[in-house]
């Protein structure tokens, strides 16, 4: 049921990418074809080039794959039960599954390792990408007369396919980019429409498009929204330079605002755990850990993602797009969907690369604009030398992990290719410790919680085996995110380290279960030394955890307690009532 499920999605996402390559009437050359071929090597390369770099898959990195893993596993016990627990997570979890649906197909045919997922990742998300990017190019070299079409085509694959930022995420295990393959569908078929007449497959393309791109991720609305509000902005405008008479406003209107109202109660009625769930949770205040500077620091984050090599093209695209007619609305709603989305985004936290991602559209709509001015020009020489120069950069950061990251400001510092790791062996050491000593109903907890070493490390290296995942908590460190971490209290070991990893709060539990009242319930019974200088240290609970301990840990988050009750003083209420049963 799974694979079938997997495999209707799959055909209906082509369905909508031919559909609307067809009403975009575009229709690829013979060498465009071999072109959008060619273009595929640059996505094939960087995914092969990062499969054979030895990579430990931690937090999010293995995030969908566990998903992945739970979701084969749910609908293999249970096919009824393993769908009511898919929707369960797509409306309810921050992480969603829908991802995970489309990749199913692909990865039953692997051997289902975490490299493997990588791979039915790229495989998913870049072969409709290719079709919807050629087919944005095509349509945008229709809008304005270009002496040099071909040089146009190229370099716009050239630099969407090569530019880092696309990769830096996906390499590492993170699939968020096949979310924009829903925004490319949003935009295609949005550009020229301005509904003067009703167009039922188009706005039900439209629909699907936005809703699955709600649920890919969910933080792709700030890009929504963005987009959405310079859209209506152009609408307004364009009814009023195209229409003197009012009367004459009244279809186009009354047509927009059918179908919000129809999309809004459909909408509604499908998401409606999902949108309360997200109204009433405050992201803002439990996501303020990962708030680092602000929009003045994301802007400048954002400057070093894209480089001095793309914001120049982007600046001239803002210039060629500003003094063309054809193209200033495209131009400066790019521009506006930009600003909003980061604007809002950064009332809430900074970005990873992966959510770096809902500015990409934007931003290389204004590439695509400033590549569209070079090829207008009359000069070959003019054309040909900077066409090669952007070529060539573009091309030499996407294909090596050593150009890439490497020129300060002048390329992208995303990274495309991950970053060997060396100490497999001992790692694999504690999880080899972990699993010959934690008994199936026992748990363990380790403190370290940060790079390279969180619990996270020593719970993915197995997978798909899954026993030192399921004895080994998660951990806990991060304020407004993560519980009070239970594991300190009923964990039968204790695992730290010296030097220590710490993220958040990881060593004020670190210091409190060293010196506070839990060193007379543990002993120490494992010591490793590993390569790099660090040393873990495995202790034995020795003696159950008490009332003395809870109101110890309970004083100690006493001004956590105060901002987030039900994360810590919520926890230790409960073991402490487990601890009267």
């Amino acid at each position: 049921m799974l694979y079938l499920a997997s495999i209707l999605v799959t055909v209906l996402l082509y369905v909508m990418v031919f559909r609307t390559k067809a009403r975009m009437k575009v229709k690829f050359s013979r060498w465009q074809k071999i072109g959008c071929v060619l273009a595929a090597v640059m996505p094939a390369w960087v995914c092969i080039g990062n499969l054979r770099i030895p990579f430990l898959y931690y937090w999010d990195y293995s995030c969908y794959y566990n998903m992945q893993l739970g979701l084969e596993n749910n609908f293999s016990e249970n096919a009824v039960e393993g769908a009511k627990t898919f929707f369960v997570a797509l409306m309810q979890d921050d992480y969603t599954p829908l991802i995970n649906l489309f990749d199913a197909w692909a990865f039953a045919l692997s051997n289902k390792t975490a490299n493997a997922f990588v791979a039915c990742n790229f495989i998913i998300a870049v072969l409709p990408m290719l079709i919807l990017v050629s087919t944005l190019l095509a349509y945008l070299s229709g809008k304005v007369e270009l002496r040099h079409k071909k040089a146009f085509w190229v370099l716009g694959m050239a630099l969407w396919f090569s530019f880092p930022l696309l990769y830096a995420a996906a390499s590492k295990g993170q699939p968020d980019f096949f979310g924009l393959n829903w925004i490319l569908l949003i935009l295609l078929l949005t550009l020229d429409y301005r509904f003067e007449t009703w167009q039922s497959e188009r706005l039900l393309y439209i629909f699907v498009a936005v809703v699955m791109l709600i649920l890919t991720r969910r933080w792709y609305m700030y890009w929504l929204v963005g987009y959405l509000a310079c859209y209506a902005v152009l609408e307004l405008l364009w009814l009023i330079g195209r229409y003197r008479s009012h009367q004459a406003w009244k279809k186009p209107l009354r047509n927009a605002l059918c179908y919000l109202v129809l999309c809004a109660g459909v909408g509604m009625l499908a998401l409606h755990k999902l949108i309360f769930r997200i109204l009433a949770y405050d992201y803002s205040e439990h996501y303020a850990s990962y708030l680092g500077g602000g929009l003045g620091q994301e802007l400048q984050s954002q400057a070093w993602h894209y480089g001095l090599l793309y914001m120049v093209v982007m600046a001239a695209g803002i210039i060629y797009g500003t003094y063309k007619t054809e193209l200033r609305a495209l131009t400066w709603s790019s521009v506006g969907t930009f600003g909003i989305a980061i604007f809002l985004f950064t009332r809430v936290q900074n970005m990873d690369v992966h959510q770096s991602l809902l500015l990409l559209m934007p931003a290389m709509t204004l590439v695509f604009v400033g590549i569209m001015g070079l090829c207008s020009l009359r000069g070959k020489a003019v054309c040909g030398v900077t066409g090669a120069v952007l070529l060539a950069g573009s091309l030499a950061q996407g294909m090596s992990q050593h150009v890439n990251g490497s020129v300060p400001y002048l390329l992208s510092d995303a990274k495309a290719y991950r970053e060997e790791r060396t100490d497999f062996a001992d790692v694999q050491k504690v999880a080899d410790w972990i699993r010959n000593h934690v008994g199936e109903n026992e748990m363990a907890y380790m403190i370290p919680h940060g790079s390279p070493y969180n619990p996270d490390v020593f719970r993915s290296i197995d997978l798909p085996d899954t026993y030192v995942r399921d004895h080994l908590y998660y951990g806990s460190a991060v304020l407004g995110t993560h519980e009070f971490p239970e594991g300190l209290l009923t964990a039968k070991y204790v695992i730290t380290s010296d030097p220590l990893c710490d993220i958040g709060l990881a060593t004020k539990y670190n210091d409190a279960f060293l010196n506070g009242p839990a060193k007379t319930k543990f002993e120490l019974v494992e010591t490793m030394d590993f390569e790099n200088g660090y040393t873990f240290y495995f202790y034995e609970r020795s003696q159950p955890y008490d009332r003395e301990e809870i109101a110890y840990y309970r004083n100690l988050t006493a001004e956590e307690n105060e901002k987030f009750p039900e994360l810590y003083g919520a926890v230790l209420d409960r073991l402490e009532k487990e601890l009267e049963a």
